[in-house]
């Protein structure tokens, strides 16, 4: 009679902290300002946890009192309901911790449609120019060569080396190394 009671009292207590951590527990948090101190709803989710822990043993345990008879088939049909609960169980939510092989993102909307590029003369920095990603050098160089910047650096002459680095860098050595604009 007292272990009803007891297990009738742990069944309540599972249903109000499993109630009081919904979102229908919306309205007793705002009237009562104390439960404002346990901060959020979701730190009775340790004691749901440890209710239907308390119920789940009560119940196997009970359940074993009531098969507890001298009837070895009984005893052993009990074992395998046992078993195949816990097996179920941890089958089940084994199913959402595999990996999944297909891609869960598109990689063409992850890539840029536009890159910045370090210009160099001499070695130095002296631009910074946006351009389409995945150009060749060829497009890249008449970009180059049109900037503001790059022509005063290079005026008179010639360029001795280009160097392109996909998306990345270009470097020009000019012909004549000497610095005229410091």
């Amino acid at each position: 009679r007292e272990s009803v009671k007891t297990y009738s009292f742990l069944f309540f207590l599972l249903l109000f902290s499993l109630f009081m951590s919904s979102i229908y527990s919306q309205f007793i948090w705002d009237k009562i300002k104390y439960l404002w101190y346990l901060q959020f709803p979701w730190r009775f989710l340790t004691f749901t946890g440890m209710f239907i822990s308390l119920i789940a043993a009560a119940g196997i345990y009970y359940l074993g009192k009531i098969i507890k008879q001298n009837n070895k088939v009984k005893q052993i049909i009990f074992n395998l309901i046992i078993i195949l609960l816990l097996v179920v169980t941890v089958v089940k939510y084994l199913i959402y911790s595999k990996p999944h092989g297909e891609k869960t993102y598109d990689e063409r909307k992850l890539k840029d449609s536009t890159v910045k590029i370090v210009i160099q003369i001499d070695g130095k920095v002296r631009d910074l120019m946006e351009a389409e990603a995945d150009l060749d050098e060829e497009e890249i160089k008449v970009l180059t060569l049109k900037r503001e910047n790059v022509k005063k650096w290079i005026v008179d002459k010639g360029i001795k080396k280009f160097i392109f680095i996909k998306n990345k860098l270009v470097n020009i050595v000019p012909e004549n190394n000497a610095n005229t604009h410091i």
